[in-house]
């Protein structure tokens, strides 16, 4: 099997993406996050113990056992910041929709183009 950007890549972050159909500086934090849990991702809670993420909402996931996760609490939303930070470095056209999700990279990209 080749190893493509879609199949298995590794980063400049230390990260690799797994068979996904867009690269997750295409998405946004939610979609990314939908796509961890279609791929049957796991993550350490609080307690430090593995849960399931299994459904997305406005403003975090819930887990399993029921627990809501705010998006900034999770791992998964810094990897997928990375992964736009990195997009961004090499000059990749990231979606507008992905950087309403950090607006402080989206100022930063607005003043580098100013300058």
């Amino acid at each position: 099997m080749n190893n493509t950007d879609s199949d298995n890549t590794r980063h400049e972050c230390g990260l690799s993406t797994q068979a996904v159909q867009k690269q997750p500086w295409e998405m946004t934090r939610r979609s990314y996050i939908d796509s961890l849990i279609a791929a049957g991702e796991m993550f350490g809670v609080s307690n430090g113990l593995p849960t399931k993420l299994v459904k997305t909402t406005p403003k975090g996931v819930r887990t399993e056992n029921g627990r809501f996760v705010p998006y900034d609490k999770l791992s998964h939303v810094y990897e997928h910041r990375c992964r736009v930070e990195e997009a961004i470095r090499k000059g990749k056209p990231v979606p507008a929709e992905v950087l309403d999700d950090y607006p402080d990279l989206q100022a930063r990209l607005a003043g580098d183009e100013q300058s």
